[in-house]
């Protein structure tokens, strides 16, 4: 389907997609007034990156931040929490220039409990500069939020209500107030909701088959603020503070039930059910001074310091019961597992821009990050009544990470040629230890690297409609803190995680040749390597099976991607984007020899109708084909959404409605076999759905407010796991 649209509506490329905005002169009356409106496409394709202009659109009502990366070119989210950028994972996800400080399942959760309705576009930057830090082996995901950029005192009111089989609610309040050289900011946004997960399991072990469901109910909430002001000493001098806070809770129960038999029979020998409540909560506040010093001539200098504390809390109550054939009690017993985790995160960053008259670009800039994690878990053991704590599931894992860093970019841009060469060097000092109940001490070993990462940008003009670009960059991706914890995570007698203390640092080289044409549509073929890539790892032991990260030696990846937007007609604009690619992974496990390659792929395809007085439509379409994830293999799942918006009071306020996944489609299916593994599981949650959301802006829209994202506490953060069942 995508091919033949691809093929039909290229045809239909005009020069309507030459600027990136459309821009529509209107003279009011003669010699006396221009009124200039600007209408940003949905997606666009920058020299850097690809832009999902979430902003304005009609299917943002009702969804939350997973869900638009879901839809978005070329990103991937699996069932283990792994966030993909064509078709690579080892992406670092980012808030505002900030880290999400989540990773995995934690991601996940924290994604779906942000609106949709609060972002204003999300910035797909697969190969980044020597500006960005090195993390992120596949790139980096930046959502910027919604800001108010006007003088006085102004603001938004946000409210949403989304009802599947449980409803979702969702409020939000935007303020702004200038009176002169002070500008007051601040945000609050409250979510409160419940979702049913559907989880089935097949495993085969020594001869027989572990058919487990696991139906959960989870309810959630989220309290989340934003609150700074900016100081503006004149025309060069600006200085700033910022507080930002997050606070997530989540209460989930799940009723097991796993059923063993013989690998070849019906009949069931014995039954397995087990109950789970996990009340969960993670906080964080986020602190940053900022200085800002720019002149006419471009050239700029800025100062970050910027403080991070995480914490989060979990209680997981297992309770087991073990049934024979007859169904009859045989026996019962019960895990608690309290856990705690504490990370701070101290940064300074400064970086200095200068621009020449002969159009030369100097960029540099140093940063220094210092991290502290501490994590206890206590486990206790109850059986027939009689409680005793669990030593070898009972740890402190205390770590240590200092980070120093420094860059240097040059740059120039020409009339047919622009370029652009830099260079990061970061060096790593990390220090860890483990404790369990029996007293033994398990030594992260004390490790100090240096790693050097180029970026090279080359962008060539054949004529004023064909570009063409190339780039090369190296990037790494550092082990989230809690995963070098060797603790043992209990989900029920014959299943569990673990963590791995001797993870390493993957590192990726990659290079990309991109061809523009009309400045807007696109196609480009990439290459990457990474060495030493942390994946996830299904074992066997016996009845037990568990999963761990685990280094592979090598990932090899080949994409092809294409971006084409479809401006058909004045009032039908669409998009459309095409991505293949090629994973293979090699590398010598416990298990055996790991030799795997597949292809994947995606498609992604939005329509948008202005249908006049202030109606607008939308409808979009996207799937992910079977493609190869380490020793995982992902069946391919696809959603088709649509949706109205009606603009009220003069554009100041809008109804937004919108169903998601039409036809109940979004259902994950992975399987694995691989040495003593094989296995598969399902997923399935409240995806489809209906959302009526409501927005309304008031107060003065005359002047920008400051636009400032970026602190200096920027890799750190994205390792840091947070709990969530």
């Amino acid at each position: 389907m995508c091919y033949f649209l691809l093929i039909y509506f290229s045809n239909h490329l005009t020069a309507q997609s030459i600027s990136e905005d459309s821009i529509i002169l209107d003279p009011v009356t003669p010699l006396k007034e221009i009124v200039v409106t600007a209408k940003q496409p949905l997606i666009e394709r920058q020299i850097d990156k690809v832009v999902v202009n979430v902003e304005g659109s009609v299917l943002a009502a009702g969804n939350n931040v997973l869900e638009l990366l879901q839809r978005s070119p070329g990103v991937l989210v699996t069932p283990q929490g792994a966030v993909m950028l064509e078709g690579k994972s080892g992406v670092m996800v980012m808030v505002d220039g900030k880290p999400t400080q989540l990773s995995g399942d934690q991601l996940v959760a924290f994604l779906q409990s942000m609106p949709a309705e609060t972002v204003s576009k999300i910035e797909l930057i697969a190969r980044p500069s020597s500006k960005y830090d090195a993390e992120g082996v596949s790139g980096i995901i930046n959502i910027r939020l919604k800001k108010n950029r006007n003088l006085g005192l102004n603001g938004t009111f946000s409210a949403g209500y989304t009802q599947s089989i449980h409803a979702r609610l969702r409020t939000g309040l935007n303020l702004n107030y200038r009176p002169g050289k002070v500008n007051f900011f601040g945000n609050a946004n409250l979510i409160d909701g419940a979702q049913s997960v559907g989880q089935t399991i097949e495993r085969f072990a020594d001869g027989k088959l572990y058919d487990q469901t696991n139906p959960m109910v989870e309810q959630f909430g989220t309290k989340s603020f934003k609150a700074g002001a900016d100081f503006f000493a004149d025309e060069r001098h600006t200085a700033g503070v910022l507080v930002l806070g997050n606070f997530y809770r989540n209460d989930s129960r799940k009723d097991n039930r796993t059923a063993i038999s013989n690998e070849n029979s019906v009949l069931i020998d014995s039954t397995l059910r087990s109950r789970i409540l996990a009340p969960t909560q993670n906080n964080r506040l986020t602190y940053n001074v900022n200085y800002r010093f720019s002149d006419t001539l471009g050239n700029e200098l800025t100062f970050d310091a910027d403080r991070i504390a995480f914490s989060s809390a979990c209680t997981n109550t297992l309770e087991n019961q073990r049934f024979d054939t007859g169904q009859v009690l045989q026996g019962k017993d019960v895990f608690l597992s309290d856990i705690g985790s504490d990370i701070t995160v101290w940064s300074l960053k400064a970086d200095y821009v200068k621009n020449r008259k002969n159009g030369l670009k100097l960029e540099s800039g140093a940063k220094v990050n210092w991290t502290n994690s501490n994590n206890d878990i206590q486990s206790t053991r109850e059986d027939d009544g009689i409680s005793q704590p669990d030593a070898g599931r009972s740890n402190r894992f205390d770590y240590r990470e200092n980070i120093a860093a420094v860059y240097a970019n040059i740059g120039k841009q020409g009339e047919k040629i622009n370029w652009q060469l830099g260079l990061r060097a970061e060096r790593t000092e990390v220090n860890g230890n483990s404790t369990d109940l029996y007293g033994n001490i398990l030594n992260n070993p004390d490790t100090a690297y240096l790693g050097l990462f180029p970026t090279a940008y080359l962008q060539y003009t054949l004529k004023p409609m064909h570009q063409l670009g190339l780039s090369y960059n190296r990037r790494l991706s550092r082990p989230a803190y809690q995963d070098m914890n060797p603790f043992v995570w209990q989900i029920d007698p014959y299943t569990s995680e673990r963590g791995n203390p001797y993870l390493r640092p993957a590192y990726t080289n990659s290079v990309e040749f991109t061809y523009t044409y009309k400045y807007a549509a696109s196609a480009s073929i990439a290459y990457s390597r990474t060495t030493d890539l942390v994946n996830t790892i299904a074992r066997q032991q016996g009845d037990q099976a568990y999963t761990q990260p685990q280094n592979l030696q090598q990932q090899d990846n080949i994409s092809v991607n294409i971006h084409l937007p479809l401006p058909i007609q004045s009032w039908w604009e669409g998009y459309l984007w095409l991505g293949i690619w090629h994973n293979q992974f090699k590398s010598q496990l416990d298990e055996g020899q790991l030799d795997a390659g597949a292809f994947g792929g995606g498609c992604y395809l939005s329509q948008q109708f202005k249908l006049g007085k202030g109606y607008e439509m939308e409808a979009s379409f996207w799937a992910q084909f079977p493609t190869q994830d380490g020793i995982f293999t992902n069946r391919g799942i696809a959603s088709a959404s649509a949706g109205a918006k009606k603009s009220l009071w003069n554009g100041k306020a809008s109804v937004k409605l919108a169903v998601n996944d039409l036809f109940g489609t979004q259902r994950w299916t992975q399987s694995v076999d691989f040495g003593s593994v094989r296995g598969t599981m399902r997923n399935t949650w409240e995806s489809q759905n209906i959302a009526l959301s409501f927005s309304w802006k008031f107060g003065n829209q005359n002047l920008k407010t400051r636009n400032r994202n970026n602190g200096g506490a920027t890799d750190a953060d994205e390792r840091i796991k947070a709990r969530k069942e």
